[in-house]
């Protein structure tokens, strides 16, 4: 298939010598429809130039890398939480202090620039080992996971807390003397 060109306007179709076709999208079609425009022209020089090809619509192949992956409630405050509940927290704050004064020297967006550190950092590797376009291993968080992690951490430091205050009130009584 061979794209027409001309240089003054957008291609809104392709002709194909070959098979004798003139290839629009459907959109491009409908633009083309309403009897006016640049579509509706290109459409008609490409139909006077040759008349014997037929018309097809096409819709343009989408290009999905993969799935999607959605962090709904990933923010700095969930991200700072969740260090809270790892081992070397302060190790672990101080990184994402230095992470995000780093986008902000070299001004890139923050929160983008921590969210890809958190996920590299604390995400897991796919299955499948997928890799990106660098050949690095691609990484993902599990939301639901970590939103369970903190939760039963929190649910632990709840019952040591209280553990904690029921001792301390059981020492401040003192014995009544008669």
């Amino acid at each position: 298939m061979t794209k027409t060109n001309n240089s003054n306007s957008k291609n809104f179709f392709n002709v194909d010598f070959i098979d004798n076709k003139i290839y629009g999208s459907v959109a491009n079609f409908k633009k083309a429809s309403k009897g006016s425009g640049a579509a509706y022209e290109e459409l008609c020089r490409l139909m006077k130039e040759h008349p014997t090809f037929a018309l097809e619509q096409i819709e343009p192949e989408k290009h999905i890398e993969g799935e999607k992956r959605s962090y709904k409630g990933l923010n700095l405050t969930f991200i700072k939480t969740y260090i809270g509940i790892k081992e070397s927290v302060e190790a672990d704050l101080a990184e994402l202090d230095k992470v995000m004064a780093y986008a902000r020297a070299t001004k890139l967006e923050v929160f983008p620039f921590v969210k890809k550190w958190f996920i590299e950092k604390y995400g897991e590797a796919d299955a499948n080992g997928k890799k990106d376009k660098l050949g690095r291993i691609i990484k993902h968080f599990d939301m639901e996971l970590a939103k369970a992690q903190i939760s039963a951490y929190q649910q632990k430091k709840a019952k040591e807390y209280e553990a904690q205050k029921a001792s301390a009130t059981e020492a401040q009584v003192l014995p009544i003397s008669a």
